[in-house]
């Protein structure tokens, strides 16, 4: 028989906010398309394209070697202490957490019944999904069903939905778990998330008639949320986080490449000139010589301009700012150069 339940205390939101550093230590959330803020409240902010973390002192959670995966009881302790002791951890009633194991029970039920009618794999098997309900994080998460869970013929199922999200992505939820696992079995190989998600988008919203979900897909790429990273990267310089800017470049093909795409043809050749040897020295300080040297071959500073190279730097600087890198993403060393900072 399936059942759902309600999960939420300190610990829910400690394990979420590790969960949500790894994915944004990771460069997974920034590369594809989600903005790391801090107000969930604030006005203009989609729930499908943020991802809400609070102000904790992360240096005291978090080694400089800290590994991969980095939810674990030890982590999870200090956490929860900043989250008591900052009085972050908001408390939800006993009314609300009923309400919503009231709302979404049926819900869940239902959208079992018609994915198991849809997938043949798993028919004659049980569901138990627990919902956790939380403050922090993007929008909705959920763990796959992969490897010797799909062999079981009970299931265990954890959706996280934020308490601003609406119903329609615990579906979403629902239909990632149980299809992703199935998709890496059939190519034998993990698959991408724009791949999975897909597939969910497209029986969250028509088989299951989520009737209040935006397909995700759809969502991240708008070009509202590209003004948002923006933002979202400031907010990761505030909490000494890494920025998950993902810049490369390609000496083979002499291309440019951020969040794995080909930025090349975005920029003149005098400012690929520019960028690219930013990027080859990402996080160094590259002075007017050496620029002069990439864009004329020379470091003779009677056979460049100190202005024309600043008038480049500003015109990447704003061709940058259209993918939502801040405008502090190139800083400027007063009286030998320029820096890229990722």
């Amino acid at each position: 028989m399936n059942s759902v339940y309600i999960n939420y205390s300190v610990y829910t939101e400690s394990a979420r906010i590790l969960h949500t550093l790894e994915g944004i230590l990771s460069g997974f959330y920034i590369q594809n398309g989600w903005a790391v803020l801090d107000d969930i409240n604030t006005k203009n902010y989609l729930y499908e394209n943020s991802i809400i973390l609070p102000r904790l002192d992360y240096a005291k959670i978090l080694t400089k070697n800290y590994p991969k995966k980095i939810t674990n009881s030890e982590l999870s302790n200090k956490v929860v202490l900043q989250l008591v002791q900052k009085e972050l951890f908001k408390k939800l009633t006993a009314k609300y957490l009923l309400k919503l194991e009231k709302d979404t029970t049926g819900l869940v039920l239902s959208a079992l019944d018609r994915l198991v009618d849809l997938i043949p794999f798993y028919k004659g098997h049980t569901f138990e999904v627990e919902i956790i309900p939380t403050h922090f994080g993007v929008y909705m998460s959920f763990k796959t069903l992969r490897g010797k869970k799909l062999n079981s013929k009970h299931h265990k199922i954890q959706i996280t939905k934020r308490v601003d999200a609406p119903y329609g992505t615990i579906l979403e939820g629902l239909a990632s778990s149980i299809t992703k696992g199935l998709l890496e079995k059939e190519y034998s190989k993990k698959v991408s998330w724009r791949e999975t998600e897909m597939v969910s988008d497209f029986i969250t919203k028509f088989v299951l008639n989520a009737k209040d979900f935006k397909t995700t897909l759809n969502v991240v790429d708008q070009e509202e949320n590209i003004k948002l990273r923006s933002k979202g990267l400031e907010y990761l310089k505030i909490l000494n986080l890494p920025s998950g800017i993902n810049f490369s470049y390609d000496e083979k093909e002499n291309k440019l490449k951020l969040f794995n795409k080909d930025i090349t043809k975005d920029f003149s050749p005098y400012e690929f000139k520019v960028l690219k040897v930013l990027v080859v020295n990402a996080n160094h300080t590259v002075s007017f010589d050496a620029f002069s040297k990439e864009l004329y071959g020379v470091e003779d500073s009677l056979k460049f301009s100190f202005w024309g190279i600043s008038k480049l730097i500003q015109r990447v600087r704003n061709k940058l700012n259209l993918y939502g890198l801040p405008e502090n993403t190139i800083v400027n060393v007063r009286g030998f150069g320029f820096k890229l900072m990722v």
